[in-house]
């Protein structure tokens, strides 16, 4: 009987012993991944791309065409290369900041951006107000807020990057603006930034 009780707690405490091995290795283990996320962040920082909104956004009315759209402009401010740099953008009237944004992602003029530092480039995508906007409706769009929105999608070294975007304005000032190419309204200037992005 001694024995017994002897070898049963033996293998209680081995089973112990065993349960401690083991949550020690996963600990360990998640460490270790851990860590490999940090290197990578690190090393992202360091050598990828990281592509942002340039500072201008032109924006622009037509009167007689009764349109409107935007040109949304992208820069590399990382350190490495960025490929197939496409935007998904939508502009609109809203009463509030929108909740979904496009992912009808359309590529650059300039889809591989170096970095910005290196040489001043950016790409480019132009995106046409779905509807018409007859000058005689004008009033009633000064009184609204005009958001900018979108995606922008590039690739690096190290991988895909998605990264989302919305901007606002009055429609007062936008439609003040001169017309046509000649004249737009920057929306980076007002530094509106949404606060509902994904």
């Amino acid at each position: 009987m001694k024995v017994a009780n002897e070898t049963l707690t033996e293998i209680k405490n081995g089973k112990t012993d065993t349960t401690n091995l083991v949550t020690a290795a996963k600990t360990q283990a998640q460490s270790m991944a851990d860590l490999t996320v940090l290197a990578k962040k690190a090393a992202k920082l360091n050598y990828g791309a990281q592509v942002n909104l340039n500072a201008f956004m032109g924006m622009y009315h037509s009167g007689q065409g009764k349109k409107i759209w935007v040109i949304p402009r992208v820069q590399n401010d990382g350190k490495g290369n960025a490929t197939v740099v496409s935007v998904a953008v939508n502009l609109g009237f809203l009463p509030e900041p929108p909740k979904t944004f496009s992912t009808d992602f359309v590529l650059a003029d300039q889809s591989t951006l170096p970095p910005f530092i290196n040489g001043g480039k950016f790409g480019r995508v132009t995106k046409i107000y779905e509807g018409e906007i007859s000058p005689k409706d004008y009033p009633a769009y000064k009184r609204r807020t005009l958001y900018v929105w979108g995606n922008i999608r590039y690739r690096d070294y190290f991988d895909e990057t998605i990264i989302s975007f919305c901007v606002y304005t009055t429609g007062q000032k936008f439609l003040e603006a001169k017309e046509e190419d000649d004249g737009g309204y920057d929306i980076g200037q007002d530094t509106n930034r949404c606060v509902t992005q994904p």
